[in-house]
């Protein structure tokens, strides 16, 4: 069992902004600090992908703690007016093709088949940085619903053997964001 992880995710998004023929940039952070600068200070480019962390949901299996995790995400795709963009029209239109696309990806492209989006329809709604930025376009929420087969007695605790093994648990590989595995 591989058992995927909140880095695996957003890599993927990622990913997914670096591939795509109109995003120019990627960001992670808290939708309050939208606008032209990454968390780090780097100047972003636009139109980019920022996403957000906005919960998650831990839903319980049938006596074995923890079966799934809702990775619950903001995601804003945000242009600005420019030389390029000339109107607030050609923004607004070009953003919301671009969060459609990104829509589309998640809930139909083979690479993320192991991230399972639990609702049968997604909302997007426009937003606009009011601020000297000046950015606008499209944000959306999308769950992500993980598998966790974590047992007790596999869990990184300091103490070896705190909590028996429970003769249901089954061996886990956990990726990570590096591409190892443990």
């Amino acid at each position: 069992m591989l058992d995927k992880t909140l880095n695996n995710i957003t890599d993927r998004l990622k990913l997914l902004s670096e591939e795509h023929l109109m995003l120019q940039d990627f960001n992670v952070g808290d939708t309050a600090d939208i606008g032209t600068e990454s968390e780090n200070g780097r100047k972003l480019k636009y139109p980019y992908l920022h996403i957000d962390y906005a919960n998650t949901n831990y839903s319980f299996g049938t006596g074995r703690g923890i079966g799934f995790k809702l990775y619950t995400m903001t995601l804003v795709v945000l242009d600005k007016i420019s030389d390029s963009i000339t109107t607030s029209t050609e923004s607004m239109s070009d953003t919301e093709g671009i969060i459609s696309d990104i829509i589309q990806f998640i809930t139909t492209d083979s690479s993320m088949r192991d991230f399972k989006i639990p609702v049968s329809s997604i909302v997007a709604s426009p937003v606009a940085d009011n601020t000297n930025d000046g950015t606008e376009g499209w944000t959306c929420q999308v769950g992500f619903k993980i598998p966790y087969g974590f047992c007790s007695s596999q869990l990184p605790f300091i103490k070896e053997n705190v909590l028996p093994a429970p003769a249901m648990c089954k061996p886990v590989l956990i990726q990570n964001s590096n591409d190892t595995y443990s």
